[in-house]
């Protein structure tokens, strides 16, 4: 990621946010409903790549980043092969840290490449349900 980050020339600030986009949700939406219902179907447990979860990465998320989000099912990879914790326990519960998934990120980085700027301001409002413990957002990158 900070290799990624260096080429973009993308500098970090304290209360970023971490955004990753890995082509799930595109590869995802080009599958004819025929294959996702085979996918589905044939894999009564789902495994997903995502962010690894190590005592290094949670530190850089840390010391750098108020939210993170990506466009998988799951941030972090699933199932996780830690038995001690999970990012979703530290981030959510432990540290209040919001997480986005399956954000549909395609047309956003294209954007990011034409304007040669892989930074903007992000404003996120989620749905208002009582006793409610996730939400779609509805957010919005401002350049």
């Amino acid at each position: 990621m900070k290799k990624c980050l260096e080429a973009q020339g993308t500098e970090i600030k304290f209360g970023d946010i971490l955004f990753i986009r890995s082509g799930w949700m595109a590869s995802h939406a080009s599958l004819p409903p025929t294959r996702l219902h085979e996918l589905y179907a044939t894999f009564p447990h789902h495994k997903f790549v995502g962010i690894e979860q190590s005592d290094v990465v949670l530190r850089w998320i840390w010391e750098h980043f108020a939210a993170v989000a990506g466009d998988q099912p799951s941030f972090e990879c699933w199932p996780c092969p830690r038995t001690d914790w999970s990012l979703h326990e530290v981030l959510l519960s432990g540290w209040g840290c919001p997480i986005g998934e399956l954000f549909d990120l395609e047309k956003l980085a294209e954007y990011c490449r034409e304007q040669k700027s892989w930074s903007f301001f992000v404003v996120s409002e989620v749905c208002n349900v009582a006793s409610g413990v996730a939400s779609p957002p509805n957010i919005l990158a401002i350049f």
